[in-house]
């Protein structure tokens, strides 16, 4: 019987975009292609949050901006989804 510990996972390749930062945090919105899950992270001193601290696009998008930096990254997502939208491909 095989364990965990010899069983191969495959890495999951998450796509990131900073939406905002400051030397103490950065907000960015992250892909990851393979479980379809787009989501928004704040990463504070260079550590990324655990899985369950995520923050869905839809909760993102109701939020009230907090300070200045989370202003900024709502302005930068809500700018980068309209330049998405009026792309073609």
């Amino acid at each position: 019987m095989a364990s965990l510990l010899d069983t191969e996972v495959p890495a999951m390749t998450i796509q990131s975009m900073i939406l905002a930062d400051n030397p103490q945090a950065a907000w960015r919105l992250s892909f990851i292609a393979d479980e379809l899950d787009l989501f928004i992270e704040v990463v504070v001193g260079g550590t990324p949050p655990a899985p369950q601290d995520r923050i869905s696009i839809d909760d993102f998008l109701a939020l009230r901006p907090v300070d200045r930096l989370h202003e900024q990254a709502l302005d930068m997502f809500v700018r980068w989804l309209s330049s998405a939208m009026c792309q073609r491909f």
